[in-house]
């Protein structure tokens, strides 16, 4: 079989799929059947309100490209909102950390800040210690901070020690969903309907 090799992925990339794509894109390298490797991408859809890129999108490329050259219905699942709606593997540091970041915004709205956003500041590296802050809404809001080139392995597909000793703090503990007959307990919130005004 001869033609182009189309390499997609969706989903955020991880060690794991980084491993893949890179062990099929040096395959078809090698390949004197292939021509090409196309990537696939969002197409009108790749960039933020901000203009950033966006990753991913290529299971939506696929799932047009079959429906349409195939004339059959396709399906795709998002590793993405799977991953959402796991709030049960959570870690329990980085939990409550978030929670804690949601009542700080709280706070800081009670006394009358804003344009301001809660940002965590950690103030320790020996033992895990980490605060809250505020910082300008508008310095943030379009700010991107680079992961640091020396967390990743000179191979490029692997973190470093560097990485691991900052990572690993966040991601200790389990969340235990409050739970009610064998069932998630969600909040329930009472209607205050307002009236129209003119």
């Amino acid at each position: 079989m001869k033609g182009n090799a189309l390499v997609a992925q969706s989903g955020g990339p991880t060690a794991v799929i980084n491993a893949s794509a890179a062990g099929v894109i040096h395959a078809a390298m090698e390949a004197p059947e292939i021509r090409r490797i196309l990537a696939a991408h969002k197409g009108d859809f790749a960039r933020d309100a901000f203009g950033h890129v966006q990753l991913g999108g290529s299971g939506q490329a696929l799932q047009a490209l079959v429906q349409s050259d195939c004339h059959v219905k396709a399906r795709i699942a998002m590793p993405s909102t799977i991953q959402r709606s796991g709030a049960h593997f959570a870690g329990l540091t980085d939990n409550e950390k978030a929670y804690g970041a949601g009542r700080k915004a709280v706070e800081a709205a009670r006394d009358g800040i804003t344009d301001m956003m809660v940002t965590l500041v950690r103030e320790s590296e020996d033992s895990y210690r980490c605060g809250y802050g505020l910082t300008e809404l508008s310095k943030a809001a379009n700010g991107e901070k680079a992961f640091p080139p020396d967390w990743i392995s000179p191979d490029g597909f692997h973190v470093t020690e560097g990485f691991l000793r900052y990572a690993r703090p966040l991601i200790q503990g389990e969340t235990k969903p409050p739970m009610k007959d064998g069932l998630p307990r969600c909040v329930r919130t009472a209607k205050h309907f307002m009236q129209e005004v003119s």
